[in-house]
């Protein structure tokens, strides 16, 4: 201050106007990447408690739990697909959703001693949001843990056992329970032991996905059902021979609008409703919404590098998002963008399919080398491989339109993952596609001017036909219009899709909190096994309450596995 003071007045003026223009830069700078961070990690605090807004009391679980004592190792237990899974601190250990999913699809892993080396060889036997055990190999990998020990002899709210599918969608669904539901995730143990399951545990909720588990459903010579089944179903795979399931149902968990509509009309339709579960005042339907794990933390700033002039189609191991009619499309317009189709199917194989299209366009180009050279697709159709987890996101960030037209979807995570990537969806006007996208405003449906497939070994198709068949043609007319709309209306519909993504997280936050305290509720208290009305919010005091119990098993788990070790 003292040498801008001896300056002349002239140049005193002109330092001051630059040092106040800097500290404007300094703080918008400052402003933007708080902003930033905000829309990657935080993005719920906008939502206040108001019609069907999530309440203050489930936003105090998107924060940082508080945790229990660990005192099963040093240093960081590794996650195949997230190097940095589970995290051991001096306070606790905290499991990211991506390391639950990876450790549910069975990913090798294990935690790691000091000197980095990985020492479990196989999945963990169970995992809760802040509790990993394997069988063998344990910490410094000469451990065993008798872990079907730990099972029985612990009784959690919410039990889930890991059945015939661990498909990244299934285990997805599963690892929003574990993270915002206090659920317990373990292996499925032989019949014997879910028997003396059921006998030690009768309150406990058990958490079915895709393929329930009969021994807890339906009971055996020796041992009785369990009172407290909740089915978490896809609606397109519930099959007829599985009615047999529905009266033991406690609860079916409705991920999606249709869901809960199909369910309801097919329980009324056939005089089950009230008749069933063991407690005689079931089926329950629930709505309580889902949603996916947010790919944005680790995709960084590459999400906010999106091309909106580019296009992808991730069809994974399925048959049924119309990957062959997109293609189709692609090539009667070899002008369009770049297209990136993600699949288990290689190039060669999908150049046989696609023969007599790929001739025709030769033929209407004679000579041109783009369609007549060493690739049998035209340059702006690139097809690939699989990809990694890690890999997929960061070409699916870069990519501003997603073509998602399924014919069917049990939920749709690679719909929900393309909003939560803030891209322009495409997806197929018939529900429960259709749930995710408001046509025009943050993405596009496509319209299959009702070419509905019934599909008899479906149990609800008396009620409901999941099946939308579109054509080549269909995707072109919606593909037409998102190259109508300029590339800044693309952009403000990706932020609509993303916002979109960040209620429906919410909203599932809030009803995956009411399903831990009436579990906790139904452990201490024998009426609560009675199916009821859904409750209501949960108050802060209650989801305490619920996550304190949580908290006091996994640290009796803890001391049970010092024990043992």
């Amino acid at each position: 201050m003292a040498l801008l003071c001896r300056l002349p007045a002239s140049l005193r003026w002109q330092r001051a106007v630059w040092a106040a223009l800097l500290g404007v830069a300094a703080a918008y700078t400052i402003a933007l990447a708080c902003w930033r961070g905000a829309h990657r990690l935080g993005l719920l605090e906008r939502h206040r408690s108001s019609g069907d807004e999530p309440n203050v009391a489930t936003q105090s679980l998107l924060q940082p739990l508080e945790h229990v004592p660990v005192v099963l190792a040093r240093g960081r237990f590794q996650s195949a697909s997230s190097p940095a899974g589970f995290h051991v601190r001096a306070e606790g250990l905290d499991a990211t959703m991506q390391a639950v999913v990876a450790f549910c699809r069975g990913a090798p892993s294990g935690p790691s001693v000091a000197d980095g080396e990985a020492a479990g060889k196989q999945p963990p036997a169970m995992v809760t949001r802040h509790f990993a055990a394997w069988d063998t190999g344990g910490v410094d990998g000469s451990r065993s843990v008798n872990t079907t020990a730990l099972y029985l002899e612990t009784c959690f709210p919410i039990e889930i056992a890991v059945n015939y599918d661990n498909s990244i969608g299934h285990c997805s669904d599963f690892a929003q329970y574990v993270y915002h539901s206090g659920a317990r995730l373990s292996r499925l143990f032989p019949p014997a032991v879910l028997e003396e399951k059921v006998r030690r545990c009768p309150h406990s909720t058990y958490l079915h996905g895709q393929f329930p588990v009969r021994e807890l459903m339906m009971g055996t010579e020796r041992a009785p059902a369990a009172a407290r089944n909740f089915w978490l179903p896809n609606l397109e795979w519930i099959l007829v021979r599985e009615a047999e399931l529905v009266p033991h149902t406690h609860t079916f968990l409705a991920k999606t609008r249709v869901t809960a509509r199909a369910l309801t009309d097919y329980l009324a339709k056939h005089g089950l409703a009230g008749a069933g579960a063991s407690s005689g005042k079931g089926p329950r339907v629930w709505y309580a919404g889902h949603s996916s794990p947010d790919p944005m933390p680790s995709v960084g700033e590459m999400a906010y590098a999106k091309d909106y002039g580019s296009f992808l189609h991730a069809y994974g191991k399925s048959y049924w998002k119309h990957m062959y009619e997109i293609i189709e499309c692609w090539l009667q317009h070899p002008d369009w963008p770049q297209l990136d189709v993600i699949g288990m199917m290689s190039e060669e194989q999908l150049a046989k399919d696609h023969a007599p299209a790929l001739a025709r366009l030769a033929a209407r180009f004679p000579g041109d080398a783009r369609f007549n050279g060493t690739t049998p697709f035209p340059p702006n159709l690139r097809i690939r491989g699989t990809m990694t987890p890690a890999d997929f996101n960061l070409l699916a960030a870069s990519r501003g339109v997603h073509l998602c037209p399924s014919s069917q979807e049990g939920y749709g995570h690679y719909i929900n993952v393309a909003r939560a990537l803030g891209a322009l969806v495409v997806t197929t006007d018939h529900p429960p596609m259709n749930e995710f996208v408001a046509d025009g405003t943050s993405g596009v449906l496509v319209r299959g001017h009702g070419q509905l497939k019934p599909e008899r070994h479906k149990l609800i198709e008396d009620v409901f036909t999941p099946y939308m068949v579109l054509t080549p043609q269909d995707v072109c007319v919606a593909v037409e219009r998102v190259l109508a709309l300029p590339v800044a209306d693309r952009a403000a519909m990706g932020r609509v899709a993303r916002a979109a993504y960040e209620h429906d997280t919410a909203s599932m936050v809030e009803q995956l909190a009411a399903v831990l305290v009436e579990s906790v509720e139904a452990l201490s208290d024998k009426s609560a096994t009675s199916a009821t009305a859904v409750p209501g919010r949960p108050t802060v005091a209650d989801l305490r309450r619920a996550w304190r119990a949580v908290f006091d098993l996994e640290a009796e788990l803890i001391e049970k596995v010092q024990a043992m070790t």
